[in-house]
């Protein structure tokens, strides 16, 4: 009897494993494809001040809230922060993005750096 509870464990946790592993699949293959003509957006205390392609490399020094400011750098199809004003540097720290629905936040100067999709923006309607 132990033995046929131990065997029917083993293929739940198998199937589990395989269920999970599917699903990190399906999402990874679905985040991948979202690149192409994307935009970055970029916000300062809630308002855009401006929309640059992902394809184009540049770099942008922004002055942000309250006298902050902040550097952004677009290239190669990834956007990162390499420079900021405020104390904890959280926004420099966070890895690069590329996805649509992808964020750096800087808090302290109120500035927010999105991907998104052309003609749809993250919140799913289209512009």
């Amino acid at each position: 009897m132990k033995d046929k509870k131990t065997a029917n464990d083993l293929l739940l946790i198998a199937g589990a494993i395989l269920i999970a592993l599917i699903a990190l699949i399906i999402c990874n293959q679905y985040k991948k494809r979202t690149t192409d003509n994307a935009y970055v957006v970029i916000e300062i205390n809630g308002e855009e001040i401006g929309r640059y392609s992902l394809n184009e490399n540049r770099e942008l020094e922004l002055e942000t809230y309250n006298g902050g400011s902040n550097i952004v750098v677009i290239k190669d199809n990834e956007v990162t922060v390499t420079e900021a004003s405020c104390p904890d540097k959280i926004c420099v720290n966070h890895k690069a993005i590329k996805y649509n629905g992808e964020t750096i936040i800087c808090l302290p100067n109120r500035m927010t750096v999105t991907i998104e999709s052309a003609g749809e923006k993250t919140d799913g309607k289209t512009y």
